[in-house]
């Protein structure tokens, strides 16, 4: 005959008692047969229950829990800098500006690929994001920015530069115009001459590349941070 297990015999006294209520058989058990008993029947479930609010709970946290300040949006067209690069600016500007990781961020997002073979639906969502004001900063390749600087995409940086920091960075500064057009995208005339950007070349963060297209930085015209984007320049140039 198989030898008895003590599950075995903690099952049949655990059967002896079915025709009892949980309470009598509770207060009928010994210690270490309350012990056996709660791990088999209640143990799994409590765990299991345990799991379901923790994870319930984690999730309400997530969609109320207020969204970090966004202090700077820099767009980075056509792959201008490396996800390495973004890190050490996202992490050195952080420190420079004494940004609070735990209520404000910053976004440096290079997936905007606008040249060459371009996917429409980025087209459209760089549009998006920049009509909307989302973009504070944008920097990317000689050609492309030139292209968007005829757009109007821009802001005269002899409008938000501080006159000392504008004759500092005069040696860097990319000159162009706003291009009026007719309804099919011709263009009728060219507005004034200003300067709506910043070449990037001789930063630290870029100097020892070898660079296809000089980078260049502009800041977007309609955005809401625009003294974020002045103090970004000056962090770049080590001002």
């Amino acid at each position: 005959m198989p030898k008895k297990t003590r599950l075995d015999d903690s099952a049949e006294i655990y059967n002896h008692r079915d025709d009892l209520s949980e309470k009598e058989k509770w207060s009928s058990m010994t210690l270490k047969e309350k012990i056996g008993y709660f791990r088999t029947y209640y143990l799994t479930k409590l765990l299991v229950g345990i799991v379901v609010l923790a994870c319930a709970a984690s999730l309400i946290y997530t969609m109320v829990r207020p969204r970090p300040d966004t202090l700077l949006y820099t767009a980075i067209l056509d792959y201008a800098m490396t996800d390495e690069m973004t890190d050490t600016l996202s992490s050195g500007f952080s420190e420079y500006i004494s940004l609070d990781p735990q209520t404000q961020e910053l976004v440096f997002d290079n997936t905007f690929l606008l040249s060459g073979q371009t996917d429409y639906s980025t087209q459209q969502r760089f549009s998006t994001y920049l009509f909307a004001g989302d973009f504070d900063v944008i920097i990317g390749g000689e050609t492309q920015m030139q292209s968007q600087m005829q757009n109007g995409y821009f802001a005269p940086l002899s409008e938000q530069l501080p006159t000392e920091l504008f004759s500092e960075l005069k040696d860097y500064f990319v000159y162009g115009a706003i291009a009026e057009t007719d309804s099919v995208g011709n263009v009728i005339s060219w507005g004034e001459e200003e300067v709506y950007g910043q070449y990037l070349d001789d930063c630290e963060i870029y100097r020892d590349l070898s660079l296809r297209e000089r980078p260049i930085l502009g800041i977007a015209v309609n955005s809401d941070m625009k003294e974020n984007a002045v103090a970004f320049i000056q962090y770049l140039f080590g001002l």
